[in-house]
């Protein structure tokens, strides 16, 4: 069974939320490709929660929704290539803080929290 590791008796969704975001601001930094971009993620994720790779991409879509979504002032910013040799970016507009990080966490439970909870009980873990 999945488990992280602040929480034994159920998935602490609102502490994933806040790694993973974490996670991307820091690598985002660099300006990494968008491959690079979610790899970094999966790996940093996967390894200080002690869950796998393979959940960490069961539960990430609402989160880059969020994440690249103007609307709800996020930072991110997907950077299209300019030749067709070149890969696409991912950038932060601003430097995030963890006030920015804490309002995304709870933006993307206002919205997607149920979505997340139905993936995660459809894997046998509850949250």
């Amino acid at each position: 069974m999945e488990t992280l590791k602040k929480q034994q008796s159920g998935f602490d969704l609102p502490y994933f939320l806040t790694t993973y975001i974490s996670a991307a601001s820091e690598i985002a930094q660099s300006e990494p490709s968008l491959e690079e971009f979610d790899k970094g993620i999966r790996a940093h994720v996967s390894s200080n929660l002690q869950i796998s790779e393979k959940l960490v991409v069961q539960l990430h879509h609402p989160i880059h929704w969020m994440m690249f979504n103007h609307h709800s002032g996020s930072y991110f910013e997907l950077v299209n290539p300019r030749l067709p040799e070149d890969l696409m970016r991912v950038r932060l507009k601003k430097e995030y803080t963890p006030d920015h990080i804490t309002d995304l966490t709870n933006l993307i439970l206002k919205n997607y929290e149920p979505y997340l909870k139905a993936n995660l009980n459809s894997l046998g873990l509850s949250a």
